[in-house]
């Protein structure tokens, strides 16, 4: 829509049109639950094992003890917000428009794809690497690494960030 804005994309485990089918319906179910019982002040009962799920930073080393209960205390007062389940709720039609308008061909493209993200949804990597097949530039790095690969592999995704820039520049 703005190609004269937009030099490259750099997708993290990205979502593109086709593979919105491929997110099973019970993770969206699983979002609204989870709505309802933060906004009731529940999730604060959640135990920090599955708050790792959505969390991965907590089950880090990175954070002092500190660090942990403030983050959590985040967790707690802004997690699964009503904008979240908007999103969910036009996943769909955003995704119908987005596929409308076609993939920006000529804009180069760099995905990095979680290995682990194929085992939640299965056929998640080949979509990501179909799309990325109608691009004239389309590259993809895949990471062992689960959806959240900013956790993980900052350092990798920074390098590898850097020198896909250099190299279209």
């Amino acid at each position: 829509v703005y190609p004269h804005e937009v030099r490259a994309i750099v997708g993290l485990d990205p979502t593109v049109p086709e593979s919105i089918e491929l997110v099973p319906t019970q993770q969206r179910f699983r979002l609204g639950l989870m709505y309802f019982v933060a906004r009731l002040g529940l999730s604060r009962f959640i135990p920090e094992s599955e708050i790792g799920e959505y969390l991965p930073l907590m089950e880090s080393h990175e954070l002092s003890e500190k660090d942990r209960k403030q983050y959590l205390a985040v967790f707690y007062r802004s997690a699964f917000s009503k904008d979240m389940l908007r999103e969910v709720k036009y996943l769909r039609s955003n995704a119908r428009t987005v596929a409308e308008s076609q993939a920006p061909t000529d804009t180069p493209m760099l995905f990095f794809i979680s290995n682990d993200q194929e085992s939640n949804v299965p056929g998640w990597k080949e979509t990501l690497s179909t799309y990325l097949s109608a691009v004239d530039n389309g590259q993809s790095m895949p990471l062992d690494t689960g959806h959240y690969v900013h956790y993980d592999k900052a350092e990798v995704i920074a390098d590898a960030a850097r020198s896909f820039i250099e190299e279209i520049k």
